[in-house]
């Protein structure tokens, strides 16, 4: 798997970053995150803004394999930890109808279940691992 940090000026352009991830394919290598550069003394003028990235990541979706797409992703400073960044199709909301403008131009609209028919499974056992899971990770933010 690769990890890719956008640098200004070396590869924050759709063009490179397709010609990149394309190529890691083919050497069985996937693309798995594309980073914001951190903004760490002296680096400055390597960081690309997050609206760039967010273009570079808009314009691939419709143009690569979703293998060849990797998550962009920023660290959020302070030991914030990692969180994904997408570019906003919602152009509106009314209740549970969402309305998009995907990539490539084509409007629709999604509707959601009413909540009353919406059924959670049963969870047996994995309650018991996901409430572990969740205690391990709180204790460690403490």
């Amino acid at each position: 798997m690769n990890q890719m940090v956008l640098l200004n000026g070396i590869n924050n352009h759709p063009a490179l970053v397709q010609a990149l991830n394309r190529r890691l394919l083919f050497l069985r290598v996937k693309p798995y995150y594309m980073f914001q550069c951190d903004p760490s003394q002296g680096t400055d003028h390597l960081r690309t803004s997050i609206e760039d990235s967010l273009e570079i990541q808009k314009e691939l979706w419709g143009h690569l394999s979703g293998l060849a797409m990797p998550n962009l992703s920023v660290d959020i400073p302070d030991g914030g930890g990692k969180t994904y960044l997408v570019p906003n199709y919602e152009t509106a909301r009314e209740g549970s109808t969402r309305f998009y403008k995907g990539w490539d131009g084509v409007e629709a609209k999604y509707v959601s279940p009413a909540p009353e028919k919406i059924k959670k499974p049963e969870l047996h056992h994995y309650l018991e691992e996901w409430t572990q899971l969740k205690a391990a990770k709180a204790s460690l933010n403490r």
